[in-house]
């Protein structure tokens, strides 16, 4: 496939970047607090393949996604636009991050406190991006149209609820360690 536009160019390199995972890999226990090693590889490796596949989405069709099209032809690699389109594929991941340290779970629910999210989340196009996370099992209640409306905010992974409580750990240790590029 032709790549005419940075962010395609930007999201493969992305895409490349995810760490491919080794058959075996220590594992923090607090991690495996609420769910056993078996059920933390599984949900590990389901995130992995969501974070290709979204960067390959994204190389695929950018527009789905709301990223910046500007075209490689037009721009070179210094201009601001193209240095837009370097960071635009992080975009999904971060709006997880931002929800999830926005949030608890609540009597089994994820619930997301939008007061918190509103403060915390700069990402661009985020009914778009709602709109796409829902395309890959997630469930968002409390939207109007995929648009942050005021009030809380429930996600939910219902093909695995582990992936979010996985997820909520991954968030948290980013966080608190000042490290969302880990994320």
């Amino acid at each position: 496939m032709e790549k005419i536009y940075w962010v395609q160019e930007w999201a493969k390199i992305r895409q490349d970047e995810v760490v491919r995972l080794p058959d075996s890999f220590d594992v923090h226990s607090c991690f495996l607090n609420s769910v056993s090693r078996a059920e933390f590889d599984s949900v590990f490796d389901e995130i992995w393949n969501m974070y290709v596949d979204i960067y390959g989405d994204i190389i695929e069709s950018p527009e789905r996604f709301g990223m910046p099209l500007y075209k490689t032809e037009e721009y070179n690699c210094f201009s601001a636009q193209a240095r837009e389109s370097r960071i635009a594929p992080y975009r999904p991941f971060h709006l997880l991050y931002n929800m999830l340290i926005s949030g608890d779970h609540v009597n089994g629910d994820f619930i997301v406190d939008v007061r918190k999210f509103k403060i915390v989340n700069k990402v661009k196009n985020i009914h778009i991006l709602f709109e796409r996370l829902s395309d890959y099992g997630f469930y968002f209640e409390g939207l109007k149209n995929y648009k942050v409306i005021n009030q809380d905010i429930t996600m939910s992974y219902p093909d695995n609820p582990n992936l979010i409580l996985v997820l909520k750990l991954m968030a948290d240790k980013a966080d608190n360690t000042d490290r969302l590029e880990d994320f």
